[in-house]
């Protein structure tokens, strides 16, 4: 190959190195790690719960929400053509409604500020204020336009939101007035909150232009969707700059959800299969990405692992040794060179290097025909014992051990830092791409269960969804929606 053509594939490679950098920057999952306090907490928590406890939780928390919509939706509604004289039932369904959602933002809110330290009474008490305030506002509005009030939950969040904040400045001002930090991740807990709620509304929005456009145009009108969501999972981790730890379980249940919600109401067409599918084709191309990010993480310590004489599977049980036996390494865990390889490094060697490597090392293969396996590198043979019928270190060793610290001592400090970096910057993915795959499992076949739900309880007529279909099929809408659920395990 000539010096021409071999530049032109460098200036080739160079656009390629630009492109997946430029994808790397917006793929968030990359952008972050796990904090010490929270890495010893995962441990604890592996150590003080039994596998059956959490597959309990796992498949218990799921199902409540569903037994909250069941027991609300059991209560029969009257029609809206009685008046607000026959509304009683609605109002017994929003106040209990109202209370659940008022208590469960609350809580939310006291966890992600605990600087604020609000007690259970002033949770109650706001909870209950809040509710009561926001409906009695919505019936002094159907006083005055009548019944019903078309846009109730949007009347009633002004009202709500009003005395939130009335309850938080008489319980906590003073707190807020002296510490400017507590107040700045209050107002980021309201612009989430505002992300959260308006992500719902958006795709809401695109399952209207999608139901609008020709077929032939369905396919390219979805692909909005993809783009929109990973828009909005850099605004949001943006916006949680600092808060790593929160990351992935705010991104994923709030836009992954979404995303698998349109999915699974655009399951409900037959002539949006093939839409449909494409979308699940970039999800399972995104999740390839991903695997391949978490293979280069573990790739940029293999020097290291192999120093020490662990397998992949234990550099995280190693860099939890790390943390416990050298504890001055977690006060400071940024290092000035990344921990992970890109991607783009792959195109990184021009293809004249590669073809000179390439004829070197072959080269050396020709060479060395009397040498059978490779040779022990020098610093191997200062940790291996040189006692004939001794077993070697990596042969008794099966997983790293916390009384076991020899192994440590194998890698420098600066080693030891960049191990525990990369275990932290693997559970922050790892994190991230458990959770998304669960909720791409878990919200099409809940979604199934409350669209069963809502059509077999005794207010199906006043839901549009199920404006003109019978069993048969409502029957094949729930297989197609469980289909994608399927698709996506």
């Amino acid at each position: 190959m000539t010096a021409k053509e071999a530049s032109m594939f460098d200036r080739v490679g160079s656009g390629v190195r630009a492109l997946v950098r430029k994808w790397e920057s917006l793929q968030v999952e990359l952008h972050g790690s796990y904090s010490i306090q929270r890495f010893n907490s995962m441990f604890k928590y592996r150590a003080s719960t039994g596998i059956l406890r959490a597959l309990v939780v796992l498949i218990a928390i799921p199902f409540l929400p569903l037994l909250c919509v069941a027991i609300i939706d059991a209560i029969p509604m009257n029609s809206p053509d009685l008046g607000l004289a026959g509304s009683g039932t609605v109002w017994m369904r929003g106040l209990s409604v109202g209370l659940v959602e008022s208590f469960t933002l609350s809580w939310m809110f006291s966890q992600y500020v605990p600087e604020l330290q609000i007690s259970r009474r002033i949770l109650l008490f706001t909870t209950i204020a809040a509710t009561a305030v926001s409906h009695l506002a919505v019936l002094g509005l159907i006083m005055v336009f009548g019944y019903p009030l078309p846009f109730t939950l949007l009347w009633m969040s002004g009202p709500w939101l009003g005395t939130y904040a009335m309850s938080l400045k008489l319980s906590r001002g003073d707190l807020l007035s002296k510490n400017p930090a507590v107040w700045h991740e209050v107002r980021r807990f309201s612009i989430l909150s505002v992300m959260h709620t308006s992500s719902g509304v958006v795709i809401t929005g695109f399952n209207e232009i999608f139901r609008s456009v020709p077929e032939e145009w369905q396919t390219l009108t979805a692909l909005l969707v993809p783009a929109f969501k990973i828009t909005e999972r850099n605004l949001f981790c943006r916006f949680l700059r600092g808060k790593d730890d929160l990351k992935p379980e705010l991104v994923v249940f709030t836009v992954e959800i979404t995303n698998a919600l349109f999915i699974s109401t655009s399951m409900q067409q037959a002539a949006s299969t093939n839409t449909s599918a494409m979308l699940i084709l970039i999800d399972f191309v995104q999740l390839l990405i991903s695997i391949g990010d978490l293979s280069l993480m573990i790739k940029s310590v293999k020097e290291i692992t192999d120093k020490m004489g662990i397998t992949p599977k234990e550099i995280i049980a190693s860099a939890f040794m790390i943390s416990t036996k050298y504890p001055e390494l977690t006060k400071d865990t940024s290092l000035t060179d990344t921990a992970t390889k890109s991607k783009s490094n792959v195109f990184r060697l021009s293809t004249l290097e590669k073809i000179n490597a390439t004829v070197l090392q072959l080269g050396r293969k020709l060479t060395n025909t009397n040498q059978v396996a490779p040779a022990l590198a020098k610093a191997n043979l200062e940790i291996l014992p040189s006692t004939p019928g001794v077993e070697s270190a990596e042969q008794k060793h099966v997983g790293p051990m916390l009384d076991d610290l020899e192994i440590m001592e194998r890698i420098s400090p600066r080693e030891r830092k960049i191990l525990l970096r990369t275990a932290l910057h693997i559970l922050f993915l790892t994190e991230f791409l458990l959770l998304n795959e669960l909720m791409e499992v878990l919200t099409p076949m809940m979604y199934s269960l409350y669209l069963v739900i809502l059509f077999y309880c005794p207010n199906r007529e006043f839901y549009p969804v199920f404006d003109g279909i019978d069993d048969a099929t409502f029957q094949k809408i729930v297989r197609n929606i469980v289909l994608y659920g399927l698709l996506e395990m």
